[in-house]
């Protein structure tokens, strides 16, 4: 326990800060910080201006703007600025008996003094919060200033009073509330992470917790294998509240879930939904969990440009949604953007057209379309003899079929996931509509294969129907601002590099011998690229040398005569489409992004 700075009975004068938190008002607190960011981080005058109008514009603080947003400053420094503006000092534990906690402003403790009397600490993350105190009150304790990010782990303790407090609070150590898992949440959504795994480590009694960052994943904490399972408690039970057909004492199968985290929770601009999936270990106490990162973005001034698409497939891509009916499919692993180019390419229509989109989850928002996501709800049987309550399911094909009637121009189905639902999409194609949607499958050539051999589709719907295949990955992209280019040209080509099962290998590698390409810095890298989560001793980087990611793809245009012979496998589909021009594969993509600097050779172990 960190030892609270020694006091004497006037090193906390309680009039003098009493009448600087009276006189205290947003006008002040706000000048102090935007003195603080320009004399001491360099910030132009006008910026905290903008932080200010951001703030606005996304119903946030400005301090959540600041501090967790734009990590323009860290909470560490905020606590340094109200303490010379307050003359309050800084704490970094709560002492004593936990009275109260006044929704995570405000914590008031009772320090006994061994004779009897005792006296009041009152503790606040932000000095304005020291107003709700009541009059009476406000001068009968000591102040001081916890940063914010440690009343997460300080309202766990909260409301321990007694005898028996010591005991019950190291008993509520093991335990965690969801306010111990939002900052673990607002990392992922601050440093972009797209899912947390937590998994226990049975030798070593612990839980830990890794983001998938830029596509790889890494460590940012560790827990005490009790408290790891109390997490995964929480986290059953919250997605239980989304999904009723959730069991929660089941342990011998597989569980998903959905979360919702509200948006003021999280310090973020929208709600942030959570994807949760859920495998038990044999003994039925410990189990490994997934949970995929989606936070709803609006996305209506991104091109396909912005997301690594070049010119030859742009105006590709431009074709196809121009035409009146049809099936355009984007395919890749999961995780991999399919849904961002969908919706992309969606936000690019003329506002003339009637846009219906079913997802699971919605992901971004589209200007002007119209969106459903798919749910479940639970209908009671009522009370007849017997009657039992039975779990709905409002899926993909309910809402295509429904679609049919609400007069739609364009449809996108989020997942082709079964046979209801491929047979769904191909008949509102018949009927003058173009359907766009995402599929599993590893390369655009084996879509055809696919529809027919796994969803029941005979060679000529597919024929009739299908327009255009993409299929697309995502690899991490150079930082631009500190990569560097090879001291020498690439000679013998590496042993991998020659396992790649396309029919355009030989070109590619045939292209990339004695060229100079970029590699990324060895160094922890630059201000632009370098990631890193903790503080002091306990900072740890993350990533360095990379700077976002972009897309590997490739686009087919599928006309009837390619299946003229019926045969539809991915191979002869490849010498069928990709004879004419090879330059429009995704490992000829691979090679244009390393030639302009984007991506580095290791970026192509993704197509292996």
């Amino acid at each position: 326990m960190t030892n609270r700075p020694s006091m004497t009975p006037d090193a906390c004068p309680a009039a003098g800060i009493i009448d600087r938190i009276r006189s205290l008002d947003r006008f002040h607190v706000e000048n102090a910080i935007s003195r603080y960011l320009v004399e001491t981080k360099g910030m132009a005058q006008e910026s905290f201006g903008i932080y200010l109008d951001r703030a606005k514009h996304i119903d946030q603080s400005v301090y959540s703007v600041i501090c967790e947003i734009e990590n323009a400053m860290t909470y560490e420094e905020l606590r340094t600025v109200f303490e010379s503006l307050t003359g309050i000092p800084a704490a970094e534990v709560v002492e004593g008996r936990i009275r109260h906690v006044n929704t995570g402003r405000l914590i008031t403790s009772t320090i006994e003094d061994g004779r009897g009397g005792s006296s009041t600490h009152v503790y606040a993350w932000h000095p304005m919060a020291l107003k709700d105190l009541e009059k009476e009150h406000i001068g009968k304790g000591r102040f001081f200033l916890l940063r914010k990010d440690y009343f997460h782990n300080i309202e766990v303790k909260s409301g321990f009073s007694g005898p028996t407090d010591a005991v019950r609070a190291v008993a509520a150590d093991t335990q965690v509330s969801r306010n111990f898992i939002y900052p673990f949440i607002r990392d992922a959504l601050v440093h972009g992470a797209t899912d947390i795994h937590i998994f226990p480590l049975d030798a070593q009694d612990i839980y830990r917790i890794r983001f998938r960052l830029l596509g790889d994943l890494v460590d940012v904490h560790t827990l005490k294998a009790e408290k790891g399972r109390s997490l995964v408690n929480v986290l059953i039970n919250w997605a239980k509240e989304m999904t009723p057909s959730l069991k929660t004492d089941e342990k011998r199968r597989p569980l998903d879930g959905k979360i919702i985290c509200r948006k003021e929770d999280v310090g973020w601009h929208t709600d942030v939904d959570l994807r949760m999936s859920l495998i038990w270990k044999p003994d039925g106490t410990n189990s490994d969990v997934a949970l995929r990162v989606l936070a709803k973005t609006d996305i209506r001034n991104e091109k396909l440009q912005d997301l690594g698409y070049l010119e030859y497939h742009t105006g590709m891509f431009a074709t196809a949604v121009s035409r009146n009916r049809g099936i355009i499919l984007v395919t890749g692993p999961t995780g991999s953007g399919k849904s961002r180019t969908v919706n992309t390419l969606l936000t690019g229509l003329p506002s003339t057209k009637c846009i219906l989109c079913v997802e699971d989850p919605i992901e971004y928002q589209i200007p002007g379309g119209r969106q459903f996501q798919t749910f479940e709800y639970v209908e009671d049987a009522g009370s007849e003899k017997g009657g039992k309550a039975s779990i709905h399911v409002v899926g993909f094909p309910e809402f295509a079929r429904a679609f049919k009637r609400h007069d739609p121009d364009v449809i996108f189905i989020g997942e082709l996931r079964d046979e209801e639902t491929v047979s769904t999409a191909v008949h509102l194609s018949k009927t003058g509509h173009l359907v766009l949607g995402t599929l599993h499958v590893s390369r655009a050539t084996q879509i055809p294969q696919m529809l027919v051999e796994d969803y029941g589709l005979s060679v000529d719907a597919v024929a009739d129907n299908l327009i255009m295949g993409v299929n697309q990955v995502l690899v991490k992209k150079l930082c631009s601002a500190c990569k560097e280019e090879m001291e020498e040209p690439l000679g013998n080509i590496p042993e991998w590099m020659k396992k790649l099962r396309y029919p355009e290998r030989d070109l590619f590698l045939d292209s990339i011998r004695e060229k100079r390409f970029f590699v990324p810095s060895l160094s922890e890298g630059c201000d632009v690229c370098r990631k890193t989560i903790g503080s002091g001793g306990a900072r740890r980087l993350l990533s360095a040398g990379y700077s976002g990611r972009t897309v590997l793809g490739e686009a087919i245009e599928f006309r009837p005569r390619h299946f003229s012979d019926g045969k539809i496998s991915g191979y002869h589909m490849e010498a069928k489409v990709e004879a004419a021009d090879m330059s429009h594969s995704i490992l000829m993509d691979a090679y244009n992004k390393m030639a302009l600097g984007t991506i580095d050779i290791d970026a192509v172990t993704r197509l292996l």
